[in-house]
């Protein structure tokens, strides 16, 4: 094990489609290998130590023992705290034109309720940001644009009614992002989004009720897409229908 920061936690998934950069299971560099366009575009060294992955309670992870391995298709890394807890981080990139997809669990001493993953410096300037949140809300955001709507991903609890669809897209010209949480019961799941001038950090959250300590997170998937943004809907879609969900109307 090493500390989150070392070298051994900086890791590169690519694709035809992707080039991603991650240290210690965090998403610094999200670039779309057709295009150029990079959603996200951060030095790893800003990477705040401190962050909100159990409840609403930020962790120091300068403290944590970090296990990883990698290969070009694959990272996992296990995440040990001073507390006893243990949050595990897979993400894994599909071959050819695939997604990029990760899943989360862990293992706490007290039972949480909630897990999240947060995405800092995503870009708003170049692309326009369109989310649901509170029971199918639709908000628009362009850069610059400082404020919260809903709930602070970095430092707040989410909201528990739900369905909150945990679908975020940022739409540029002829070409973005769309990041998906594919969460059968859909609730209580949410995308949480920050504003931060020309960029906005996005939370996903998934919230157990009754409390959980052995949360799992849904599955998240990031795709880039070119022409129209329905291209990039249609596996979400198509995913919905597989597990049950119908149109109404």
């Amino acid at each position: 094990s090493a500390s989150w920061r070392s070298a051994e936690g900086n890791a590169v998934l690519v694709n035809d489609a992707l080039e991603t950069s991650f240290q210690a299971g965090r998403l610094y560099r999200l670039t779309d290998r057709l295009t150029g366009d990079r959603l996200i575009d951060l030095d790893p060294a800003s990477l705040p130590s401190s962050l909100v992955w159990f409840d609403a309670k930020p962790s120091n992870m300068d403290g944590w023992d970090v296990a990883q391995q990698s290969t070009d298709r694959l990272i996992r890394v296990t995440c040990r705290a001073d507390n006893g807890s243990r949050l595990n981080i897979h993400w894994r990139m599909e071959p050819g034109q695939g997604d990029l997809v990760l899943r989360m669990s862990a293992k706490t001493p007290e039972p949480v309720e909630e897990i999240r993953m947060i995405f800092p410096g995503c870009d708003i300037e170049q692309h326009r940001l369109v989310w649901c949140s509170g029971y199918g809300v639709g908000h628009v955001k362009e850069g610059p644009w400082d404020g919260i709507l809903l709930s602070d991903p970095e430092s707040a609890s989410s909201p528990s009614g739900f369905p909150h669809p945990p679908i975020v897209l940022f739409e540029g010209d002829k070409r973005g992002w769309l990041i998906e949480g594919r969460d059968p019961r859909i609730g209580p799941a949410v995308a949480m989004v920050k504003g931060r001038g020309m960029d906005a950090t996005v939370g996903l959250v998934r919230r157990f009720p009754l409390g959980s300590d052995q949360p799992e997170h849904f599955e998240i998937r990031i795709r880039a897409y070119c022409d129209s943004w329905t291209h990039a809907l249609d596996p979400f879609i198509a995913w919905m229908k597989s597990v049950g969900y119908q149109r109404i109307g």
